[in-house]
């Protein structure tokens, strides 16, 4: 059984395209990254990204919350931890959860999801995916060679 057929249709299914699953996916992916660099600055730039979304979130009563988590528990004093940012992101959705009365994610299991790219790939049958036979690489990266293509700003296409 695959790690995708393991936990699809559950709270770990990441392909829901709602607004807040994918929230919740972009905070876990910014986080896990900055903690595996070792560069203090890039680990303060995802804070201030997370602090951003606070900003932007479209959601008032959300946007409410996440401001008080922010106020509450500041990633920043999470940073010089192993894990840090990733365990400050799981605790910020586990207080939401427990809050809004939902199932609690396993610490464990969203560690190995978001510090292993590809993990969790999705076996539909959309193009370039595993099921249309596509080879994937180490950490789901696609191997197959693809075309090139240019790239132009369009404010030279005017």
């Amino acid at each position: 059984m695959s790690m995708y057929e393991k936990y699809k249709g559950t709270i770990y299914d990441f392909s829901d395209r709602s607004k807040m699953r994918g929230n919740w996916f972009a905070i876990l992916v910014i986080a896990a990254s900055a903690d595996e660099s070792d560069d203090y600055a890039e680990k303060i730039v995802v804070c201030k990204q997370l602090r951003k979304m606070q900003e932007y979130f479209q959601c008032g009563e959300c946007k409410e919350h996440f401001g008080k988590y922010l106020g509450t528990n500041p990633p920043e004093e999470e940073i010089d931890l192993p894990n840090g940012l990733l365990d400050w992101a799981i605790d910020f959705l586990n207080s939401v959860s427990e809050r809004t009365g939902h199932e609690l994610y396993d610490r464990k299991v969203l560690h190995t999801m978001f510090h292993n790219p590809g993990l969790m790939l999705c076996e539909t049958q959309c193009k370039g995916g595993t099921a249309q036979g596509v080879p994937l690489g180490p950490g789901g990266t696609n191997t197959q060679k693809t075309s090139s293509y240019t790239v132009t700003s369009r404010r030279h296409n005017k």
